[in-house]
């Protein structure tokens, strides 16, 4: 297995994990203990507003909803912010990180019966 560090380099591993554990911290805060995570989503920006990104993400929410669970999601694409509001996200933490200058955008969805 090669090192995060290796692949990435040094620098961009430490921002990418100062990161995760950023948008970890909102979500032990924001979402409970439980809760689905939409970890990683992407639509080839040729392919965009075709409801790929919405079909991507349909079984993680129709299960979080069996579940009565909440769903949360992350970005640092301000763009996606409509994608999400679209399927009832709320966005509940909005940061811009002082090293990397990444905004940090953080949603969560409460499941629907």
């Amino acid at each position: 297995m090669v090192a995060v560090s290796h692949v990435m380099g040094p620098d961009a591993s430490d921002r990418s994990f100062r990161t995760w554990r950023q948008f970890a911290e909102v979500r032990s805060r924001e979402a409970g203990p439980r809760y689905w995570h939409l970890l990683v989503i992407g639509v080839l920006p040729a392919f965009q507003g075709q409801g790929i990104g919405s079909a991507l993400m349909s079984p993680v929410l129709a299960q979080a909803d069996r579940d009565d669970l909440p769903c949360f999601v992350e970005t640092v694409q301000p763009r996606n912010q409509p994608l999400y509001a679209r399927h009832g996200f709320r966005l509940v933490h909005d940061h811009v990180d002082d090293e990397s200058r990444l905004r940090l955008m953080s949603f969560v969805r409460p499941p629907h019966s």
